[in-house]
């Protein structure tokens, strides 16, 4: 208790006798290498309970005995140890994977990097698991970007084919503050995908009648779309004059036909997320239409337990290989599910690039390329710098032959 005293050079000090034990503190860790069914091979991992151990490595399995050794570790832990658990190797350990590769094997983090996959493309794979083993099999993964605005449909689609301009003429009323203008011209774009009657387009710029040209991004059923029905007017790569004119019917916006295919039904994408734009860095760089979202699916229940269930979200990428969210927060596909993502790498592009012309028109390595749209020539590139347009990446593939 608290006392008054006057006396010089008295020191009252008070100790609590109630806490009469010292705590036992431990500083045994155990340690346990076996053929757990996923996690980390050959990097040892802290597991403090039986539910870091199941997520970490697995549910029991047969093969190899493995019960046994996952038995060893849970007794272990019941008795409040801490436990050092290290995956074994095994030559025919390979990771589930989406891409043309006859297989894959990535260890652990640690090994990826010691691959040089954080610098670098993986070959011929798209997406990887995070880990060996037959865990990931059934994962679907669906990439979608900004490939196209709308689609155009009852057109005829001779001689019609995917990296022409076009164009159409505009001329509408904008209200204002106590008045109006006139938007009048044309909008230019290009043609992104060519089907049974239907093409798809991206709009690019507005051209005013004065000839002053303006980046504009597609309004759904807003000024900057092409009209419900109408004309549009083709251009070769290269040629300001069109070489035809193509009447079509109908129109659809592309974003709200995209869906997701499940093994028990489909998703559609505009119930996930809002169509991919141009993210805050590219716009900041004068460059357009970079972002990619990547959506990671349980499609057959492997890893929940019911079929459908999303995994994993991750919106408004970037697949500029410099991109940021802010300063040390990478946004590039590839880093940031590097960063994110419990279940995957993000490998390479998707393949099936389609040329023309010698151009390359639908864009899925992003390497330097060149589209041209009428006279004017629009620059890609993977580290973004001035005034280039970021086109088409599409994927949409269930993950397979993850062995363990």
């Amino acid at each position: 208790m608290p006392l008054n005293l006057a006396s010089p050079g008295i020191v009252v000090r008070e100790v609590d006798l109630t806490v009469g034990r010292v705590d036992p503190v431990s500083a045994a860790v155990g340690a346990l290498v076996a053929p757990f069914a996923k996690g980390p091979v050959d990097s040892p991992s802290t597991i403090e309970t039986e539910a870091d151990l199941l997520n970490t490595f697995g549910q029991p399995y047969s093969t190899d005995k493995h019960y046994e050794h996952w038995m060893v570790a849970s007794s272990y832990l019941a008795y409040g140890g801490t436990l050092l658990v290290s995956r074994a190797d095994d030559a025919s350990l390979n990771n589930s994977f989406v891409g043309t590769a006859s297989s894959i094997k990535i260890k652990s983090e640690e090994n990826y990097n010691q691959l040089g996959y954080d610098e670098n493309t993986i070959t011929n794979v798209t997406i990887a698991a995070r880990n060996p083993g037959s865990w990931a099999n059934g994962i679907r993964v669906a990439i979608i970007d900004a490939k196209a605005d709308q689609i155009l449909t009852g057109i005829t689609t001779t001689n019609v084919v995917v990296g022409y301009g076009f164009t159409q003429a505009i001329s509408t009323t904008l209200p204002g503050n106590g008045t109006t203008s006139t938007l009048n011209g044309y909008l230019k774009g290009i043609i992104t995908e060519v089907g049974s009657g239907t093409v798809s387009t991206k709009l690019v710029s507005h051209v005013s009648a004065a000839g002053t040209e303006t980046a504009v991004d597609y309004q759904q059923s807003g000024v900057y779309a092409l009209a419900q029905t109408g004309n549009v007017a083709i251009h070769t790569t290269g040629q300001a004059s069109s070489f035809a004119t193509r009447a079509y019917t109908g129109e659809l916006d592309w974003f709200e036909q995209q869906s997701i295919t499940l093994s028990n039904g489909s998703i559609e994408w505009d119930t996930i997320a809002d169509r991919p734009s141009t993210s805050a860095y590219a716009a900041a760089r004068s460059s357009r239409f970079d972002e990619v979202h990547i959506i990671i699916i349980d499609d057959q229940g492997t890893i929940t337990g019911n079929a459908g269930t999303i995994l994993e979200k991750h919106l408004s990428l970037s697949k500029a290989k410099d991109a940021e969210f802010s300063v040390g927060s990478p946004s590039y596909w590839r880093k940031y599910l590097y960063n994110a993502s419990s279940y995957i790498f993000g490998g390479s592009q998707p393949v099936g690039v389609v040329t023309q012309d010698s151009v390359i028109v639908e864009v899925l390595n992003f390497n330097l390329i060149a589209i041209r749209v009428g006279i004017k020539m629009l620059k890609i590139q993977f580290l973004l710098q001035q005034d280039q347009i970021v086109m088409h990446y599409l994927e949409e593939k269930i993950m397979t032959e993850g062995q363990i």
